[in-house]
């Protein structure tokens, strides 16, 4: 099965979510727009089918998570302050509740740092 790659930016100015498939082709993007850094699919869906993308928060547990690369074991982790969970499960068992530009306010209640 081949993987599918794509990022999502956000714009910062225009305050929403620019999709492309490679990290420098920010399709429909103004050039001179502040935008943040680009952040990967994860491959997975949420248990509705939705997208999983770095950055993205997910409800899993009765507990609020923050999806991130984690570079010492190359691979998506949830993470809750300093817990990190490694979860091949997530696919079926969570559901994507924001993402930590338009959904900040849900963890002001997680000690998550983002």
């Amino acid at each position: 099965m081949k993987r599918e790659i794509k990022f999502r930016t956000w714009g910062k100015e225009s305050k929403k979510w620019f999709y492309h498939d490679e990290i420098q082709g920010r399709h429909g993007m103004d050039p001179d727009q502040e935008c943040s850094e680009s952040y990967q699919f994860t491959g997975l869906r949420d248990k509705n089918g939705k997208e999983i993308f770095e950055g993205d928060l997910v409800s899993w547990s009765n507990k609020t998570y923050t999806i991130k690369w984690y570079e010492k074991i190359a691979s998506f982790v949830m993470e809750e302050g300093e817990n990190k969970l490694e979860r091949p499960d997530i696919e079926f068992q969570s559901k994507v509740i924001g993402n930590i530009y338009e959904s900040k306010h849900l963890l002001d209640n997680t000690d998550t740092k983002v």
